[in-house]
């Protein structure tokens, strides 16, 4: 207890004498409010605006046109088209991102497998139409998927006389005996004005800059570890003192002020945003969790990369890889199955998670997720620390 007593204080001190560390934790609270200032609640969300026309009386149409409406989210937002000369105006006018119009026979050549030329797409030479174009394109498969294993199971002779009466309940509905439930454009409409008021634009960049602060300054941390590591003087202390003793000792220092840092973060929030920032000792609970998430992905870093140039060389792509993975600027994840799984693994997808719904804790499932997460990191690294250290006592037996 009295190395640790030691070891924190003489941290501490070090700690507010580095600027990069004391710069983030000082930058932290200004931005949020900052945020607040340029982004109040009301102002306008950046949207990403497509049009979609399609023909009239259509019933494959508007099976894609359902599916749509499910994908359009306070980032993406899909609008029903009335006309070709419309869509074509919109996209020049930079009013909408890209459009895209469905030929006037849909019904007829997606009843004959014909899936050659039906979309036509519409954008200027800076449109964002990757993830949209992958988003129609699943949009349409879920709605010809059920003809096509149809056409499959009559081609194998499961049928008499090709009837589908046969077919099991959940592909009856599939195939049409049960009606997908309407969304009335009425009822949309209504909820991105809500969601306008509600501008979670502005309190998803606040989330994400808590998020992603933090993080760096738990990653500089490793970087001064191992920097402290090739002194003299922790170099004399590594005979006596586990690794792990060291680096736990130095985030127990820098905890106190991260999460000092992290409340006042949140103070700023719950001002400009009182919808999405809940009671304060839930935020710091959450705080908390987020501090123990840190600190196991520290330990395991610091286990990895054992170098302090690979760490610095390593921070951009990991700066990167939040910014992308995390639903801070936007959600890679909704478009891209495979980003969902690559984003469990960074902490601060995790914290963005959690926070994603109205309120902190809201989302209890990716609650649960974070603990389980922590828990999982934190045994990774207990078993990498027991394997080295059988290793280490192996060799010094022979």
């Amino acid at each position: 207890m009295g190395f640790w007593k030691f070891s924190i204080a003489l941290h501490l001190k070090r700690i507010l004498q580095q600027w990069s560390i004391s710069a983030c934790l000082l930058v932290l609270p200004l931005l949020v409010m900052a945020t607040g200032l340029l982004l109040p609640p009301g102002a306008q969300p950046n949207i990403l605006k497509v049009g979609i026309l399609l023909p009239e009386k259509s019933e494959r149409g508007e099976l894609i046109w359902d599916r749509l409406l499910q994908y359009s989210d306070a980032q993406t937002l899909f609008i029903r088209a009335e006309s070709e000369e419309q869509v074509r105006a919109m996209v020049a006018g930079r009013n909408w991102e890209c459009g895209y119009m469905f030929v006037e026979d849909l019904d007829v050549k997606l009843g004959r497998n014909d899936y050659d030329r039906i979309i036509t797409r519409v954008m200027s030479p800076a449109s964002m139409t990757l993830f949209t174009g992958w988003t129609l394109s699943s949009v349409v498969l879920e709605v010809c998927v059920p003809d096509i294993a149809v056409d499959y199971l009559k081609g194998q002779s499961w049928f008499p006389s090709g009837e589908t009466g046969a077919l099991p309940p959940y592909m009856r509905g599939m195939y049409g005996g049960d009606e997908i439930s309407e969304l009335k454009i009425e009822e949309i409409d209504k909820g991105y004005e809500d969601a306008g008021a509600a501008d979670p634009t502005g309190a998803s960049l606040s989330r994400g800059f808590i998020a992603l602060f933090l993080f760096v300054v738990s990653y500089l941390c490793v970087v001064q570890f191992h920097e402290d590591m090739d002194s003299d003087f922790f170099g004399r202390l590594a005979p006596y003192v586990s690794r792990p003793d060291l680096l736990s000792s130095f985030l127990g220092a820098v905890a106190l002020p991260m999460l000092t840092a992290g409340t006042l973060s949140v103070l700023f929030g719950k001002q400009f945003f009182p919808i999405h920032f809940t009671d304060l000792m839930l935020e710091v609970m959450l705080l908390v969790l987020y501090l123990f998430c840190l600190a196991g992905f520290s330990f395991l870093l610091s286990l990895v990369l054992r170098n302090r140039n690979a760490m610095i060389a390593a921070l951009p792509f990991f700066v990167i890889l939040c910014l992308l993975l995390s639903p801070i600027l936007f959600d890679i994840g909704q478009w891209v199955g495979e980003a969902r799984l690559l984003a469990d693994l960074l902490p601060p997808a995790h914290y963005m998670k959690v926070t994603s719904r109205d309120t902190a804790f809201g989302d209890y499932t990716a609650l649960w997720r974070m603990i389980w997460y922590t828990l999982a990191i934190f045994g990774l690294v207990a078993g990498i620390h027991y394997i080295r250290r059988r290793a280490v006592t192996s060799r010094r037996r022979e």
